[in-house]
């Protein structure tokens, strides 16, 4: 089984007012509510190094979530077939 994130708040959190713990919890908020961004590869044109730097330094910036996607455009296809093979 896997664990159950939140994707929102409740409803009893969104009809609080608004307290010196909104501003602690601004500057310090609970893991669902970090950023998350995409991440694109395009026709295989990706390697396990560069895709490894690029998720360390997503991290070190502090995004917890990634998207990926895995998308052909063209017929130049690079070296890696799916995403099932660098992951």
């Amino acid at each position: 089984m896997t664990a159950q994130h939140r994707i929102a708040p409740s409803i009893k959190e969104t009809h609080k007012s608004f307290s010196s713990r909104d501003k602690e919890k601004f500057n310090k908020p609970d893991e669902l509510y970090y950023p998350e961004t995409w991440f694109h590869f395009v026709d295989g044109n990706v390697g396990k190094d560069g895709i490894r730097k690029d998720l360390e330094a997503i991290s070190e910036a502090g995004i917890r979530g990634v998207q990926f996607f895995h998308g052909g455009i063209s017929e130049a296809a690079g070296r890696v077939s799916t995403i099932l093979s660098i992951v």
